[in-house]
């Protein structure tokens, strides 16, 4: 592996090739109250884990982040994310650490930016563009079930949508379970019968949980925009869940990322 090699990205920040992961190199930001911000990455050579720091202008952390580089399943997926003490909350650190992210998913060719949120910062990733992406259907219902309590805030035709895809969510999962114990079983035969089985079945869901998913993770996001619309904020969710933001996404709706580049005074665009 070559170590140390930069580049500039469409001549604006710089990057150093470090394992064949693009790493940006150390940069400036401004935030909304015109404080200064100094951004800078560490990589661990030898495994894929990276951490993002943001300091002021006295090299004083104020926040940062840590993360994974799958390049098996083109992924980042966080570990943690946070902001030091609270009275430096609302100050755009954490705006910033998603930008260094998206930076970095862009510049290796990632397909999307994964991580689990606490529940009392769904609504901030979700102002940036993060989408719920719950992949289990017990998950999916405990915060459907949540959702349908607070119907006050939404219509009951949304009403109507939740109590029917709880409905569907409820049949699909009693045919999984016995899907899955014949499933269980029978692998179980196989590895005791045949030594060095190199034969690696998966469970995959089928068409109609699939679909069941998406459905169940879109009315989450609806819910998420009405939460928005009647700020209520801590209140949204008894439990935080996986989100996601998509390459694709991001580039669709490059305006809007360029204009937080633009907003923080970071030298990059997409």
């Amino acid at each position: 592996m070559i170590y140390g090699i930069k580049r500039l990205s469409f001549g604006r920040l710089g990057f150093t090739n470090r394992a064949d992961t693009m790493v940006f190199d150390d940069y400036d930001a401004v935030s909304v109250h015109n404080s200064n911000y100094k951004i800078s990455m560490k990589d661990y050579p030898g495994t894929e884990c990276f951490d993002i720091f943001v300091k002021a202008a006295d090299d004083k952390t104020l926040g940062g982040s840590s993360f994974v580089i799958d390049k098996a399943s083109k992924k980042l997926n966080y570990v943690t994310m946070g902001v030091q003490f609270e009275s430096n909350k609302h100050k755009g650190i954490g705006t910033v650490l998603h930008l260094s992210h998206i930076i970095e998913m862009i510049e290796n060719g990632l397909k999307s930016i994964e991580f689990y949120s606490t529940k009392e910062a769904v609504l901030f990733h979700s102002k940036l563009g993060f989408r719920p992406d719950i992949k289990e259907f017990s998950e999916l219902d405990a915060i459907l079930s949540f959702i349908e309590k607070n119907e006050a805030v939404y219509t009951k035709k949304f009403l109507l949508k939740v109590k029917d895809l709880r409905k569907s969510i409820m049949i699909e999962r009693k045919q999984d379970s016995v899907q899955n114990f014949s499933f269980y079983k029978n692998l179980v035969n196989r590895l005791v019968n045949i030594e060095n089985d190199t034969d690696k079945e998966q469970i995959k869901l089928d068409k109609k949980s699939k679909e069941l998913l998406k459905k169940g993770n879109n009315i989450i996001s609806k819910y998420i925009d009405i939460s928005i619309e009647h700020s209520l904020k801590d209140n949204a969710f008894l439990h935080g869940f996986s989100m996601i933001l998509s390459r694709k996404k991001v580039l669709a709706n490059k305006n809007f990322y360029n204009k937080l580049f633009e907003n923080f005074k970071i030298d990059y665009r997409l």
